[in-house]
């Protein structure tokens, strides 16, 4: 898996154009949560203001070699559902 650090801006166009399923835009303080990082989702997220540093500290592109291994996740993150988003640790 890769992480890369991304600007806000890159954040939303990747967000809004993704097509695929092994590519998650993470954000860091998404509900005041500044220790793990969110999934976001475009159409629960389209209207979040990005810019906004104080909130949101920090976005991350996750990139998943093998989309195949998607069930296998749990084996090196861990993941609790809340309001319909995953959260990573």
């Amino acid at each position: 898996m890769k992480q890369i650090k991304i600007f806000p801006f890159l954040a939303k166009l990747i967000l809004r154009f993704i097509f695929f399923d092994n590519v998650f835009v993470m954000c860091k303080g998404y509900n005041n949560d500044f220790k793990n990082f969110t999934e976001l989702v475009w159409e629960d997220d389209k209207y979040l203001d990005f810019y906004n540093v104080k909130e949101y500290s920090e976005f991350q592109l996750w990139i998943f070699k093998d989309w195949r291994k998607k069930t296998n996740y749990k084996s090196f993150l861990c993941k609790k559902m809340s309001d319909k988003r995953i959260i990573w640790k």
